[in-house]
């Protein structure tokens, strides 16, 4: 083989990764590469002048200089003058080793990969993967591998992205930079299918007014560069008020993000590195990616995270916990891999690898030696072989061709050496006093950082404190640029892109960050204040919290502009629901201010007063709340007005944490007072008062025409606005009280105030209260219709999706249904939901997706198996948002359907797999209680037992309609009620039974007379049960027959089924008509089956048999 084909084989020497002509770099690996490795041996016979004429210069000079270069051979320090030695390749470490010793985990890797984008497995195409270890064994390069995996798979995609120890308070860190990183990868090696992305998120992503791209442009700004400007304008406005709420709302516009990019990639593979610094709420979103049931699409998550610092108590093992119980049931994978030190044998391969020396033997010295030191670390394996290399206790002989190195005199040099700090501290000491204060600047900067900022602050800082630090006053920008490449080189840095670098390790960094041996915390304050000084405000605002993190390190200063500068990250912090980091800032804000705050500085304590109660209501820090509060309450410098923000804390604390309904009730009244406005009542008095605003309230209503509201006047003035919000307490209070006439009182108030005074957010709201109020009370359809449309004007024109949510629920569980035909409320209340789960008003959401997917289905006659899919979906959404009480509803009704379909043994009892009657015992409200009644009842009237019903509906009466008055459960309440009263009555001819009955049939033709269009064929029904009661069998059959066409026409196919049964009573026990009440039992029978009451239809059948 030729000498210059020996050389040119021989690894590249670059010890850090080069950059590809994209622009991005390879992650440094740790261990095995494919390479074929150079043997040389036959290399060692050349003379040094031979080798080096082909490894230096190709410009035709080096030929020319062998003779220099042989004389210079006699002494390493001489030759190393040499101005070509860095082009040598032959006498540097190799660090692209690749992996060595984890052939079995890639193989797992691989396994798992294949099986979800091949959908081979049974089950969930979604599988979760942790790796751990400790630091530096190779998590990462392991989970990476995945990358050039996925790249060879025809349409997948991958992202990487890393939770750090700065940033574990800010929700989503980690995981808004893997989308980053995705759709950097789509902008650069997708560009074919960037303009298919592009319209997908409009469409899919942009539902509503592009709600989720708003918001996920605060955290993923390449999205918005891929994306027409017109589609994310205006983003903040859409961020909730509601610490909880904008969490959820984050969380749900990341969740349809990732439906996006699985819709159009197969398999999504997400890494996320460092996971024992993730925030609970990244780590809930993770979750939420793998139980996501409306995504179908093959994805992958790998996590790592240090084993070592995820105690038991720590908040991972708890999500790796909940996920192992859960892994079953929901169908999605869950592997487990946990890295260790490599074997000496290993250790050894990485040494011959990064010596290109193929003989186990020569090394297998210096292996022993570096396996003890680094504990066959491959991190630390590779920091210890430059460490070695540095100091010229491992050398390259140019005269022999060999690495050369006495293992006694490493075995004593390197003894004081630890750990891994204080390999990387040896390294950095030796560094020119430049790159060394250079490297603690970066450290300042966080895990990654910008070269321009760098420059900065070397600019400003060096040359004011340690200008004499540099032959110069200062740092020429391209030398700072050498020495980043020099730091590069040294396995310290790489380079992420044209102008950015990040540290190869955080175990780098934190060296980095130990270089200064005191005043490490003013140092820091230091480059914090330099960069507060001298950054525009755009770059300000890309690093606030790098920035006033550093100017918090060091000493109280008492000054209030940096307490601005907390407020400002605090502000910011609460806005991404970073509650842990919004309430240091908002402390460190308080601390800065001076002793004269509460005078001097009396807005900005108040601002920072007041953002820090909201922070630790938020965090359920109930103590802390109420300090900041009753500090602020207490002094009288601040007005009523000004203290609003602190009485509203207070009050959603009452409210919403103790439930002290009353109490909030009896301090927002006592608010109000100082106001100056006046709402006094007391027992007596309320009900009058109540009805008689009621009654004036809609009068005044009903004359203001709906396009007034089309264009309104906005409520401006902050003391009405402050009213309006202190009476949207009450009512929700007044309301969780079951207190009615203060719920009437507080609303009325609310529309007297819009009228006059201008539009307010919560408008919408009390005007869709009116509207329930109207329908319950007065049955007035007209005018309820008339405040419905108005609560949507307003909604639209104050564009809050926050309370357009409970307004749409508010509407079609409530008053629609009484106006129009059922199903045309579907819609808006999937609407609801979207806009729920967009503003992060999941409460409400998870009321609207109760009644869109399970309540009126059912209601309307839909096939049982549209809800006994749905239901588990949607009681799993319920309780992944800790909503429990919807999902206890949705339980009553699913367990309901279970048992009409034949999939619980009971049928008319209202227990078994996913719902146990014992839960209602535990319970501190009385309205699942009348729920419960209410299904039960339904099963009994569908399985028969007209007895029981009737008993029930004699002891419970109406009170069902009235505790929940005007919502469509109502109505098919009474009908049932009727219905069993009727068949009673019939049966035993018991005046009881036919008073009551009576009493519900005019109450159901009163709504048909008003205008309800969903009831009519109830009424027929109920009206052919009064005919066959009273004997008149003419009517009666007539009656039966139109209601079964009613029943028919509308699509109600238990109710088709259930009139068919009743007619074919009728005409078996009046009529003594067989062949026809045959006929209409198996017409029952195929209702019951179409609607998919398997359980009914048995007994139906067994019933026809016995016949």
């Amino acid at each position: 083989m030729a000498i210059e084909e020996r050389i040119t084989r021989i690894p590249s020497a670059n010890p850090i990764n080069k950059p590809e002509e994209n622009g991005k770099t390879n992650a440094p690996p740790l261990a095995e590469s494919g390479r074929t490795q150079s043997s040389l041996a036959s290399v060692s016979r050349l003379s040094a002048s031979d080798v080096l004429t082909n490894v230096f210069d190709e410009d035709g000079q080096s030929s020319r200089r062998s003779s220099e270069i042989d004389r210079r051979l006699s002494g390493r320090s001489t030759f190393d003058d040499h101005v070509n030695i860095k082009n040598l390749t032959i006498n540097k470490l190799r660090y692209e080793t690749g992996l060595f010793g984890r052939e079995k985990e890639i193989d797992v890797l691989r396994s798992r990969l294949v099986d979800v984008a091949s959908e081979t497995r049974k089950g969930s195409n979604k599988e979760l993967v942790f790796i751990k270890g400790y630091s530096g064994v190779g998590k990462s390069t392991l989970a990476c591998t995945l990358e050039q995996l996925v790249s060879e798979m025809e349409n997948g995609v991958y992202g990487k992205g890393k939770f750090g120890l700065n940033t574990r308070d800010e929700p989503f860190a980690g995981i808004a930079s893997s989308f980053r990183d995705i759709f950097r990868r789509i902008k650069i090696g997708y560009s074919d299918r960037q303009d298919r992305l592009t319209s997908e998120i409009c469409q899919a992503a942009l539902t509503d007014s592009g709600a989720e791209v708003e918001v996920l442009m605060q955290l993923i700004p390449e999205l918005g560069e891929m994306l027409p400007q017109a589609t994310w304008q205006g983003s903040h406005s859409n961020l909730s008020d509601n610490s909880g709420a904008r969490e959820q709302q984050w969380k749900y516009a990341f969740r349809v993000l990732a439906r996006v990019l699985g819709s159009l990639f197969s398999p999504t593979v997400f890494f996320f590195d460092d996971l024992q610094w993730a925030d609970l709420a990244s780590l809930k979103l993770i979750d939420s990616f793998l139980s996501d049931s409306q995504s179908l699409n093959a994805l992958v998550i790998v996590g790592c995270f240090r084993s070592n610092e995820v105690s038991q108590s720590h908040s991972l093992s708890t999500f790796i916990s909940d996920l192992e119980q859960r892994q079953e049931k929901e169908g999605f994978g869950l592997t487990s891999i946990e890295l260790g030190g490599l074997e000496i044998v290993e250790v050894n391969r990485v040494i011959m690898a990064m010596l290109a020396i193929d003989e186990e033997a020569r090394t297998m010295g210096l292996a022993e030696i570096c396996f003890k030191r680094t504990l066959g670390n491959p991190f630390f394996v590779m920091q210890f072989m430059t460490l070695l290399v540095e100091w010229d206790l491992v050398s390259f002989s140019l005269g022999l061709l060999e690495w050369q190195w006495d293992v006694e005199e490493i075995e004593k040099e390197t003894m004081s050496a630890d750990n891994v700090v204080d390999l990387l501290q040896c390294r950095m000491r030796n560094l020119p006093k430049d790159d060394q204060l250079l490297l603690e600047y970066a450290a300042c900067l966080g895990s990654s950082f910008q070269i321009s900022v760098l420059e900065l602050v070397w600019s400003k800082h060096s040359v004011w404190k340690h200008h004499a630090a540099s032959t110069e006053i200062g740092m020429e920008d391209q030398k700072i640029l050498t020495s980043l490449k020099a730091l590069e080189q040294g396995y310290f840095l790489e380079k992420t892109g044209v102008d950015s670098y990040r540290w190869v390790h955080d175990k780098v960094q934190e060296a980095a960050l130990s270089l200064r041996d005191e005043g490490i915390e003013d140092f820091q304050f230091e480059v914090g204040s330099v960069l507060y000084q001298s950054m525009k405000e755009e770059e300000l605002e890309k690093l606030l919290f790098d920035v006033v993190d550093l100017i918090n390190k060091g000493r109280k200063q008492n000054r209030p502009e940096f307490s601005a500068l907390n407020l400002r990250a605090a502000e910011r912090a609460f806005s991404i629901s970073a509650f842990q980091r919004a309430s240091a800032y908002a402390s460190n804000g308080i601390k800065q201010l001076p002793s004269n705050k509460w005078t001097e500085h009396r807005h900005l304590t108040l601002q920072l007063f007041t953002i820090g109660a909201d922070i630790e209501l938020a965090l359920g820090r109930v103590e802390e709340m109420e300090g900041y509060t009753e500090e602020v309450l207490s002094r009288s410098n601040y007005s009523t007005l000004e203290k609003l923000p602190l009485y509203m804390t207070k009050f959603r604390k009452l409210c919403g944490v103790d439930r002290k309904y009353n109490e909030t009730i009896v301090s927002c009244v006592a608010i109000l007072k100082k106001l100056g406005f006046s709402m006094v009542w007391n027992s007596y008095t309320l009900p009058y008062k109540a009805k008689f605003a009621f009654i004036r309230t809609v009068r005044r209503a009903m004359k203001v025409p709906k396009g007034f509201y089309e264009s309104p006047i906005k409520m401006t003035d902050p003391r009405h606005q402050a009213i309006m919000n202190v009476l949207a307490r009450i009512k929700i209070a007044a309301f969780q009280s079951s207190d009615k006439f203060l719920v009437v009182l507080s609303t009325t108030r609310m529309i007297e105030m819009t009228m006059v005074l201008g539009v307010h957010p919560s408008s919408g709201d009390a005007y869709s209260s009116l509207a329930v109020l109207t329908v319950a009370t007065s049955g007035n359809l007209e005018a309820a219709s008339h405040f419905a449309e108005t609560s949507l004007i307003i909604q639209n024109a104050v564009s809050s999706r926050y309370t357009e949510t409970k307004t749409l629920f508010t509407l079609n569980f409530g008053v629609f249904p009484w106006i129009h035909p059922i199903p045309t409320c579907l819609k808006q209340l999937y609407r609801g939901y979207m806009l729920g789960m967009q503003s992060g008003n999941t409460e409400i959401a998870m009321w609207n997706l109760l009644m869109q997917s399970i309540v009126f289905p059912y209601v309307m006659g839909k096939a049982l198996s549209f809800i006994e899919d749905i239901a588990p979906h949607s009681i799993a959404q319920m309780e992944e948002l800790k909503q429990s009480e919807q999902a206890l509803y949705a339980r009553m009704w699913y367990q309901a359907v279970l048992n009409l379909v034949g999939k619980s043994r009971e049928t008319v009892v209202l227990n078994g797999s996913e719902f146990e009657v014992e839960t209602l015992k535990t319970l501190e409200y009385p309205n699942p209680n009348l729920s419960f009644a209410m299904i039960s009842c339904e099963l009994l009237v569908f399985f028969g037992d007209f007895e029981s019903a009737a008993e029930a509906a004699l002891s419970r009466g109406n009170m069902f309609a009235e505790t929940f008055p005007g919502l469509i459960t109502s109505m098919m309440e009474s009908f049932h009620r009727g219905l069993a009263l009727y068949v009673m009555a019939r049966k035993t001819k018991k005046r009881k039974y036919k008073k009551a009955a009576n009493k519900v049939r005019k109450m159901i033709r009163t709504w048909i007379q008003r205008g309800n269009p969903n009831v009519k064929h109830h009424y027929m029904l109920l009206s052919a049960e009064h005919a066959a009661l009273t004997k008149d069998f003419e009517q009666a059959t007539s009656l039966y027959q139109k209601a079964i066409v009613l029943a028919g026409r509308s699509g109600h196919l238990h109710h088709t089924a259930l009139f068919n049964e009743r007619y074919a009573d009728f005409l078996m026990e009046e009529l003594g008509d067989e062949e026809e009440a045959l006929y209409r039992i198996e017409e029952a029978t195929r209702y019951y089956k179409e609607w998919g009451a398997m359980r009914k239809v048995g007994l139906l059948l067994e019933k026809t048999i016995a016949c």
